[in-house]
């Protein structure tokens, strides 16, 4: 294990010939898997997969191969000349780990059920796996070393031009989206609920589906996803109540002074993902991540899907994802190798506070965001934990849990007269989640 240990983990004594020969070896490992073609397909009623495999074949594809022999060689030359610095040789061996890793993952997505719950994994297969991976090595390992820049921005200036770049570039298409588009999918759900809380005060549909009051934010009549547990002549909706709650000042300021309800709710959601960016850069860079590195990862994450699409969507996956960095951003400390406690000075009590009911409120916008509510939370304790006012900051932590436990079994007993609310099994779904025949299937489902 220790010999192990020594081969992969970065060390600038190892010989240079044996990681250049290690990295060379990934990558043409790489290149004769192209070689497979494989079609891989999931059952959509059933926890199966699909492989199906041609003959191997050599296929070297022409790009990443001159690419990769490029980044190769160039690092070959940089040492013999003793132009570069220890930095080269610990990029080009985290590269080739890099290599390893996904080359595992890549066999691994060939394998039932674990893709069938990790889908994606099944990118690595194509072609563009391929090219991001030469392209690593021949920009990461040759970027050059931090001392070799221009000492780069503060942290929070660089955030501040992100969020000036992405929050007119989401509010603009988000314009231009809303102007071509109808609600579609579940958006309209969240937006009969914030409706029916802001005329009526309560999440009871059943007064709220005539055809003039969906034309207030729509412009065609949609069924409501009525949940199975509702009570006695109410109709409540299966989606969970968070977002509607969210939208309610953009959904009313819109109703108000545009008429037009759906653009402010859209409007809402972009400011929330251009506000997702910067905290995101400043997490990688609080992480120990090189700034050019975190610009490279926000940019390709602020200007494509995912997170690009969803800027403008009515789904609750974009406020989720905004309070989560909050916390990441606050509790970074807590995440690096030998971190440790970190005063937040004298408001560290009301900010732990504050993020406590944050993380709170996760559970109300979808019953999977409570795993990340509670590592969260586990940060915040032990940053309360260290605190020179450990007893104020747990009692205070505690009072906010209390409280939103209690709204949040207050909430379940008005949706399903019941203590679990749509936490429970058939109350929000009609799966089935508990009959033994689709449990492995439904019963992750009805959380996920």
């Amino acid at each position: 294990m220790t010999q192990l240990h020594q081969i992969i983990r970065p060390n600038p004594n190892r010989p240079f010939l044996l990681d250049l020969g290690l990295a060379a070896t990934a990558l043409c490992a790489w290149f004769a898997l192209q070689g497979l073609q494989p079609i891989i397909a999931a059952a959509q009623e059933e926890l199966r997969l699909i492989v199906q495999t041609t003959d191997w074949r050599p296929e070297w594809p022409l790009g990443p191969w001159i690419i990769s022999a490029l980044a190769l060689l160039s690092a070959w030359l940089r040492q013999r000349l003793g132009t570069v610095g220890p930095h080269l040789q610990e990029r080009l061996q985290r590269a080739t780990l890099l290599a390893a890793g996904l080359l595992a993952l890549t066999l691994a997505a060939l394998v039932d059920p674990l893709t069938y719950f990790f889908p994606f994994l099944t990118l690595l297969w194509s072609p563009h796996a391929l090219w991001a991976l030469a392209l690593v090595f021949l920009a990461y390992v040759h970027w050059p070393a931090a001392s070799a820049v221009p000492a780069p921005r503060s942290d929070a200036t660089i955030a501040a031009i992100l969020l000036a770049v992405c929050l007119p570039a989401y509010l603009f298409y988000t314009l231009y989206f809303c102007q071509i588009t109808m609600i579609h999918g579940d958006e309209g759900q969240y937006l009969r609920v914030t409706q029916s809380l802001l005329h009526d005060g309560d999440m009871d549909l059943a007064n709220n589906l005539d055809t003039a009051q969906t034309n207030e934010f729509h412009v065609i009549d949609f069924a409501v996803h009525k949940a199975p547990a509702s009570p006695e002549g109410k109709v409540h909706s299966v989606h969970p109540i968070g977002l509607s709650i969210a939208l309610l000042p953009a959904y009313a300021w819109g109703l108000e002074y545009w008429a037009n309800p759906r653009l402010a709710s859209a409007l809402f959601m972009a400011l929330l993902a251009a506000l997702c960016v910067p905290l995101t850069f400043v997490w990688l860079s609080r992480l120990g991540a090189e700034r050019w590195a975190a610009l490279l990862a926000v940019a390709i994450m602020a200007s494509t899907g995912p997170f690009f699409y969803f800027t403008n969507q009515l789904f609750p996956e974009i406020p989720a994802l905004l309070i989560g960095l909050i916390a990441l951003v606050a509790l970074s400390h807590w995440q690096i190798p030998g971190g440790g406690y970190r005063s937040w000075g004298a408001w560290e009590v009301p900010a732990l506070g504050l993020l406590t009911l944050l993380l709170s409120c996760l559970p109300f916008f979808h019953a999977r965001y409570t795993p990340i509510g509670l590592f969260c939370g586990a940060g915040v304790l032990l940053q309360a934990w260290y605190s020179p006012r450990r007893h104020l900051a747990l009692a205070t932590i505690g009072t906010v849990i209390t409280l939103g436990i209690y709204a949040l079994i207050s909430f379940h007993y008005a949706f399903s007269n019941d203590w679990m609310g749509p936490f429970r099994p058939g109350n929000a779904w009609e799966e089935g989640a508990l009959d033994i025949a689709t449990w492995p299937l439904s019963l992750p489902g009805h959380w996920l």
